[in-house]
This record gives C-alpha cells, structure tokens and sequence, in this order.
C-alpha cells in the first residue's frame, strides 16, 4: 500500500516538473519585459531631469 502511494507519486512528478518549468519561464519572461519597461521609464525620466537642470543653470547663468 505505502510502495503504490509513493509509485503514484513518482508518476505524478514529472509533470509537476515541467508545469513549474515553464511557470517559472513565463515569470522570468514577464519580469524581462518588466524590467525593459522600468529601464524605458527610468531613461526617459533621466531626460527630463537633465533638461530640468540644463534650463535651471541656464536661467541661473544669464
């Protein structure tokens, strides 16, 4: 009875496996395209602080 239970299990596993591979591939899909998507919005927001400054030491300069 215990052997049958743990044969089952064994069975089981392999699917188990690749259910949490590819879980695991579309998460770290997903948190690359995050990643790309918080770089874009970090870059941009890099941009607009440079300008900021470069406009303020203009104003500050003349």
């Amino acid at each position: 009875m215990v052997l049958r239970l743990f044969r089952n299990r064994i069975g089981k596993v392999p699917s188990n496996i690749l259910l949490t591979e590819n879980m695991n591939a579309l998460d770290t899909a997903g948190a690359g395209i995050e990643v790309k998507n918080i770089l874009e919005r970090s870059r941009r927001m890099l941009f607009v602080l440079v300008a900021c400054v470069l406009a303020l030491l203009r104003l500050f300069a003349f």
